[in-house]
């Protein structure tokens, strides 16, 4: 061996901070190296060592041109037998020369000989020993994460690969093969070296004996300064394993390859995103360009190997791995590391504590579901086929139609209008996708939460709850006082969707929010060991975050003003803990970016009237009487008539009192959650000033003027005195009763009789002796079987059986009395908590009672909702409704103080028929117009609106109905009383474009056939010859080359005009035409298939991140937790 001339040649950048180690380990090596070369990677100066040559090589992309640069620059290295190429954090131990060079020495045809790869940190923590790799340059991970080297490996020799950290290489084959290719590095080139190696008929071999200590630092990206992470090298990495699939594999799957890995590159990047990996979801797109990009050279990378090889390829076969081996090995390691992991190990008597301390909150939970299933059936008594009356509003029976209103742009109510359209539309839309998959309608979902909303609320108050207090009963008063809260129980009765929405979604919020930012209660548990032992939830914070997020995209859908509050709670969520900051704007970007056309809405109005309209609600316009200031801080949504003998009235304002006034006390506590107690009373506080101010603000008109619903903000309140009254609750501590010593002493003597009396009768009857140890076996199994229960653990929390021998031995041992020592201060308080915690459970459940028996007590009054017919809008109308025709129906209530008509597109008033901003504009404009004696009219400045209040007038009046033609009605329906509502219906029946159609729960019916036409959404008119065409609820495509007409033919709408409606023939944009507050088009010389889309500037930016939005919350709500790999040196 001392014949064999070894040059080390180092490179490294001089900043290196593992440089100086690696000399070191160098310069004291058993057997040293004739020559030690440091190749100096960048301009930085590095001060000279003793016995180190130094080669500046500036322009070196990777390891292998630094070392081509070296040689290049002093020839004479390669005189040396052996080259020893060492990275900057790769330290050799003593003995690693020798013993590489003792390998290489075995045989000629040994090339390559790498060492034995540990932990910087760690000399007995195995890194790699030799590559095991596929063709394809997948790695395969054959050591366990954190493996000790006990010389399992040793017997490995020859291998597929080394790294190039420490490998010592002939030079001669050096100049063979000119080292690695210069596309690789730092990652792959040895693999890529090695295989070119053994095809020249030469060896790869590991010297066990031989350690290097490697840091690692291009894998675990730290040359930086940074914090390691090994995911930022990951686009390097996989450029380089793409590159020596490349080069390595067959012509057939090379070009297989190029063909596939496109697609393939896309769903590896969904995968990763699904798998809550973002950061590796770009990086597969930046390996794959990386590996495109050089195609050239690796074509150029297989011709060369062609032609120097002289052993083929499938030589390797015997080293190299299968692909199915690595995918296995792969899912065999994470599916080791989804498996749950004792978070703690408690003792039997924690254990059991902690089961059932989880029974009794199962038990509590129960009882609440059951409770207010009864209650819910006898409520929803006669409301299973629908809901009419009140604020309520239907979704349609369709999901497409549904699919439309939400994302068109358009408000398709009415004679239509340009966007937003109600922002609960967005909402709804994705609530119902899922149930549309397996047939069940928008109507029918919105049906079953409106009947299963008090439910819903008190489940959702139950579970966040637990972020407050872990006592099951208070999470059962706090959850029962919820949905006792008049706002929620005028709000459902009201059907006021957008407040029964917010009170369902507000706990899930505080749930994650509170989660999210590890702010919820701590459980305790005190065994039978000292010390005490906190519970932690172990549920990822990510998916508490979209839990959190998707809750508030029904808020600010439902509370647009909730919004604004979203952005000033997110900013100083970000100041006060800025390490959150991921979490944080995923929960609070996905509704912000939802309500988009909201947000561009208040711009474009500005001023008050903007705030005017963030506080309108959904659904129909309500009147109600403002309640005082007073009231309204008791949690009550409108007036009362205030009787003090009235039982109504103090049952609508206890639950609200109760909220105060516990809030209020837990202000003087300032032993426990005194930040969280303020924070909540401060933000309830605010809530209720929204409250009080939007109860007082006009939002829309319905024969008077109607005020915001002050619903959302008093949840909003409610829910933060709930939250600021749980500061009077300690944290709860599991333990075992201690009996007092009377107790005691009781159970000793009782105890011993027991055993006297037994020993007394088995000396008396000796022939009982099998049933006595039959007995005994009984008892005996009973005590093994409570040790065993005892032992169970729950929530992934496992006994450990030492302790349980331990405490066996204990309990043979004589137990000294305890007595409980009760404070007098808490001889006190503990009955008082008692009787408030009794009189808070009496309180919630009365009014929930009473509202379930639909019992109407003084002083409330009944609901407004009640059930509707099975079709509020005849069977033949909605058949119209549908394509082709997407005609309207007109329903007209006749009496003597006017007119009331409304144009439906569906089965009675749809959530779509109208935007909070028009009936805004509506309560800003309105205005009476007489029409000819007959009746008046509701209407505004707007063209529209007036050309529907003249057709009206027209049909009421017995003249041609060409207005109603206009806006596509294709039947009517008269109700009304008194000799207006005679005469409208003689006028009715004696026209004769008018055909009786029969009678409906929506009044009489005519169906309108002006010169025998169907009436429909779109028509061309030809110089007054009006021909209907197909079209859908918003856009059309029409193949014209089906319909005859002359020059001057337009194509009308019936539809508001707006600048951006468009009509399109191939690449062809059609000029608009004049045809009032009608959208036309001019058809000169159009021929083939015309498309009719409204598109505003926005939408596609509001659609990409809507669908941004939503992608991203089902990824971080999925349950799966990333896989974490080891960033340890």
């Amino acid at each position: 061996m001392a014949d064999q001339s070894v040059a080390a040649l180092i490179v490294s950048p001089a900043n290196s901070p593992f440089l100086r180690r690696t000399l070191d380990a160098v310069l004291g090596q058993s057997y040293l190296p004739e020559r030690i070369v440091l190749v100096r990677v960048g301009k930085e100066s590095f001060p000279a060592v003793d016995g180190v040559e130094v080669i500046d090589a500036p322009g070196a992309n990777n390891f292998g041109d630094a070392i081509r640069e070296a040689v290049s620059a002093d020839p004479s290295i390669m005189q040396a037998q052996w080259l020893w190429t060492l990275h900057d954090d790769s330290a050799p131990f003593e003995d690693a020369l020798a013993n590489l060079i003792a390998e290489g020495a075995r045989g000629l045809t040994v090339g390559i000989v790498g060492p034995k790869q540990v932990a910087w940190s760690d000399s007995d923590r195995l890194l790699e020993v030799g590559v095991r790799a596929s063709r394809s340059g997948r790695r395969l991970d054959y050591l366990m994460p954190g493996e000790i080297d006990q010389g399992q490996h040793d017997s490995d020799s020859d291998v597929l690969a080394v790294g190039t950290a420490g490998m010592l290489i002939r030079a001669a084959v050096w100049e063979l093969t000119g080292g690695p290719d210069p596309v690789l590095g730092p990652f792959g080139d040895g693999l890529e070296l090695c295989r070119r190696t053994r095809q020249l008929g030469y060896r790869t071999v590991v010297a066990p004996g031989a350690k290097i200590a490697h840091a690692r630092g291009s894998y675990r990206d730290v040359r930086e300064g940074e914090e390691a992470d090994v995911n930022r090298s990951f686009g390097l990495r996989r450029g380089a394993q793409l590159y020596n699939a490349m080069v390595a594999n067959p012509p057939i799957l090379f070009v297989l390859m190029l063909v596939s890995l496109p697609f393939w590159t896309l769903l590896r990047a969904l995968m990763r995103l699904f798998t809550k990996q973002p950061d590796l979801a770009w990086l597969e797109l930046v390996g794959f360009a990386r590996a495109f990009s050089r195609i050239p050279q690796a074509i150029s990378a297989r011709l060369r190997l062609a032609r120097t090889r002289k052993v083929p390829a499938k030589a390797l076969a015997s080293l190299e791995e299968s692909n199915l081996t690595i995918t296995k090995a792969k899912r065999t390691l994470a599916k080791r590391e989804r498996e749950p992991k004792p978070v703690e190990v408690l003792e039997p008597v924690a254990a059991k504590l902690l089961r059932e301390h989880k029974i009794a909150s199962n038990v509590a939970a129960g009882v609440g579901t059951l409770l207010l299933l009864v209650a819910i059936f006898f409520t929803s008594s006669g409301l299973t086929n629908g809901i009419t009356g009140g604020a309520w509003a239907n979704l349609p029976t369709s999901f497409t139609k549904l699919w439309h209103e939400a994302w068109a742009g358009w408000v398709v109510g009415g004679a239509g209008a340009a966007g937003p359209g109600d922002p609960l539309l967005m909402v709804w839309a994705l609530l119902s996708a899922p149930f549309a998959l397996i047939g069940i309608g928008p109507k029918n979902v919105l049906m079953g939460f409106w009947l299963l909303a008090p439910l819903a609320a008190w489940l959702a108050m139950f579970w966040a709850t637990s972020t407050l207090t872990h006592r099951p009963i208070w999470r059962f008063a706090f959850a029962t006082i919820w949905i006792s809260l008049p706002t929620f129980l005028l709000s459902w009765s009201d059907g006021r969707m957008a407040a029964v929405m917010v009170h369902v979604a507000v706990p899930l919020v505080l749930l994650g929010w509170m989660r999210m930012l590890s702010l919820g209660a701590t459980l305790r548990i005190r065994g039978a060991q000292d010390g005490e032992l906190e519970v932690q939830d172990r549920a990822l914070a990510t998916s508490y975050a979209a839990l959190a997020s998707a809750a508030l995209v029904v808020v600010v859908a439902a509370a647009p003003w909730a919004g604004l509050a979203l952005v000033l709670f997110t900013i100083v969520q970000l100041l006060v803990r800025p390490r959150k900051w991921k979490l944080t704007l995923l929960a609070a970007m996905p509704p912000l970016a939802i309500m988009l056309p909201t947000w561009i809405a208040a711009v474009q109005i500005g001023g008050s009237r903007a705030l005017r309209f963030l506080l309108a609600d959904s659904g129909r316009p309500l009147a109600f009487d403002a309640p005082p200031t007073w009231l309204s801080v008791l949690g009550m949504p409108e007036n009362l008539v205030l009787d003090p003998r009235s039982v109504g009235v103090w049952l609508a304002l206890a639950p609200g009192v109760l909220c105060v006034l516990g809030a209020t006390l837990a202000l003087v506590n300032l032993s426990y959650a005194w930040i969280r107690t303020r924070f909540f009373y401060l933000t309830g506080a605010i809530a209720f000033i929204i409250a009080i101010v939007a109860a007082r603000t006009v939002i829309a008109y319905d024969g008077t003027l109607v005020a915001a619903w002050p619903g959302p903000a008093l949840s909003i309140a409610g829910i933060c005195m709930i939250a600021a009254w749980s500061g009077l609750l300690r944290p709860l501590v599991l333990q075992e009763r201690l009996y007092s010593y009377r107790s005691r002493r009781r159970l000793d003597v009782a105890a011993k009789r027991r055993l006297k009396a037994k020993e007394r009768s088995q000396q008396n009857a000796p022939k009982k002796d099998v049933l006595d140890e039959a007995d005994a076996q009984v008892a005996q199994a009973d005590v093994e079987q409570s040790e065993v229960d005892a032992a169970q653990s729950v929530d992934e929390i496992e006994p450990d059986e030492s302790e349980t021998e331990h405490l066996e031995e204990q309990a043979a041992t004589p137990v000294p009395v305890l007595k409980s020592r009760v404070s007098a201060l808490e001889r006190v308080v503990w009955p008082l908590a008692a009787a408030g915690l009794v009189l808070t459970l009496v309180v919630a459940l009365t009014p929930v009672a009473v509202w379930a028996a639909g019992i109407t007590v003084d002083g409330a009054r009944p609901r407004a909702i009640t059930a509707a017919p099975e079709y509020e809008t005849p069977a033949a109308a909605q058949y119209a409704q549908d394509y082709p025709r997407h005609a309207r129906f007109l329903v007209m209530h006749v009496n003597d103080e006017g007119v009331q008509a409304q144009l439906r597109r569906g089965d009675g008033v749809e959530l779509g028929d109208s935007s909070p901003r028009f009936r805004l504009e509506d309560a800003i404009n309105m205005q009476y117009l007489p029409q000819g004696g007959v009746a008046q009219a509701l209407a505004n400045p707007d063209e529209a609106d007036a050309d529907f209040s003249r057709a009206v007038a027209e049909v009421l009046n017995n003249s041609e109905p060409t207005g109603l033609l206009g806006f596509a009605v294709d039947q009517i329906a008269l109700s009304g009383e008194g000799t207006s509502y005679t005469a409208a219906q003689t006028a009715l029946d004696s026209n004769e474009y008018l055909e009786r159609a029969g009678e409906s729960e929506a009044g009489l019916l005519w169906r309108m056939r002006p010169s025998g036409l169907e009436p429909a959404r779109m028509y061309i008119d030809d110089s007054g010859k009006v021909t209907p065409v197909p079209s859908g609820l918003v856009g059309a495509s029409v193949d014209l080359s089906k319909y005859k007409y002359g020059p001057g033919a337009t194509l009308v709408l019936s539809e508001r005009a707006d600048a951006n409606w468009r009509a399109t023939v191939g690449a062809q944009l059609l000029d608009v035409a004049d045809h009032g507050w009608q959208q036309a088009f001019k058809l000169d010389g159009a021929n083939g298939v015309v498309k009719v889309a409204y598109h505003a500037e926005w939408m596609p930016i509001w659609w990409v991140l809507s669908a941004l939005s939503v992608v991203s919350l089902l990824i971080a709500g999925a349950p799966i937790r990333r896989r974490r790999r080891q960033n340890e040196a």
